[in-house]
């Protein structure tokens, strides 16, 4: 019956046009009541009108309503997939066309990019639309609200994690890969490594969820290190990550920068196996390092740009100390602000120390 009511009301405000009379909102129902009353047509379309029944209507609704999901679900799955260009003029598939801006004076000879949606195009925006002023932002709940999506970037080495577990990332790392740790804890990138768009000002992660720091990484294009399995020739470091070793042997405590559930927590590893190590890896968020024999005489490539200090040497409240038995230079607390991977370099040739080698994946 609603539908049938809908047909009227359509046809009433048509009939109502075609005499100048105006069909608002506010007197719809009245003006459709009068036409009923004083046009046999319309009371014929009421008479004869097909009724549907209120248990269609609903199901017709939940397809609506499951299909506008499904399209919604579809599109963030993409999006959550790459990372966006969104420095392109356009959405994908559709095509640019270059026209002079009619709001611009004839000086200027300005051009206005103009995107023509294709063919296949099924949704609810307008098909040509100029995106050139457009933020990042706006371009995003373009793609949310009009079933559209721009190409993917060609992504880093370290957007992707070749490791059994694929997505796991070192979330407990003070700061992503490119980026150097400070005094206060937040993070710099370091511009000869580090090429994405957020190098303006310092960030500080420590507040930031496993899953604000995925997001953050898919705007920013800077990734976490990949959790990596030792290998079965290499043992795991006496302390993990961030974790500095006390005056006892084997016992550990968390240093400054680790923001872990563990924060203030005491640990002595001695007998722990490797598999107990992993429990306390998951349970305390936190990552041992993998250490191999040779791993301080030979190498093929030393990994400067994972590794903010060299080999046995600890993080502390933004520096790398050296570990009690070093006295073969002087300078046993750097400050790892800045330590670019030329000045590791060269601290290894002044200092003999090294960095850790380079994971061959």
């Amino acid at each position: 019956m609603r539908v049938a009511f809908l047909s009227v009301l359509i046809l009433t405000c048509f009939y109502e046009r075609n005499n100048n009379i105006l069909c608002n909102d506010h007197d719809k129902n009245s003006k459709s009541e009068n036409a009923l009353n004083s046009n046999t047509m319309l009371k014929n379309i009421v008479k004869h009108s097909p009724i549907i029944s209120e248990s269609t209507i609903e199901d017709t609704e939940l397809d609506i309503v499951k299909k506008a999901h499904k399209n919604e679900n579809d599109m963030l799955n993409s999006i959550e997939k790459c990372i966006k260009n969104y420095a392109l003029p356009c959405p994908k598939n559709w095509k640019l066309k270059k026209v002079m801006n009619s709001q611009v004076k004839k000086i200027d000879e300005e051009e206005e990019n103009i995107c023509i949606a294709s063919q296949d195009y099924n949704g609810f925006c307008e098909t040509a639309k100029s995106f050139d002023n457009f933020s990042e932002h706006d371009k995003m709940n373009f793609e949310l609200s009009c079933n559209v999506e721009w190409e993917c970037k060609e992504t880093s080495d370290n957007s992707i994690c070749n490791s059994e577990n694929k997505q796991k990332r070192y979330y407990s790392s003070p700061c992503p890969i490119g980026f150097i740790i400070q005094k206060d804890n937040s993070c710099i990138a370091d511009i000869t490594i580090y090429k994405g768009m957020c190098n303006v000002n310092n960030i500080n992660f420590t507040h930031m969820t496993d899953m604000e720091k995925e997001q953050w990484s898919l705007r920013c294009d800077a990734y976490w290190p990949c959790y990596e399995e030792c290998k079965l020739n290499e043992d795991y470091s006496i302390c993990p990550r961030l974790w500095k070793e006390t005056e006892k042997p084997f016992e550990c405590v968390p240093t400054d920068e680790y923001i872990g559930p563990c924060k203030g927590h005491i640990q002595n590893f001695k007998n722990y196996t490797k598999n107990m190590k992993t429990e306390f890896e998951e349970l305390c968020k936190v990552k041992f390092e993998c250490i191999n024999v040779n791993d301080d005489n030979t190498c093929d490539e030393r990994d400067y740009e994972h590794s903010p200090c060299p080999i046995g040497w600890i993080i502390q409240n933004g520096y790398c100390l050296a570990p009690k038995s070093y006295s073969v230079c002087n300078r046993t607390k750097i400050s790892i602000e800045n330590l670019t991977i030329k000045k590791k370099k060269q601290f290894e040739t002044d200092c003999l120390v090294r960095w850790p080698c380079k994971k061959i994946k």
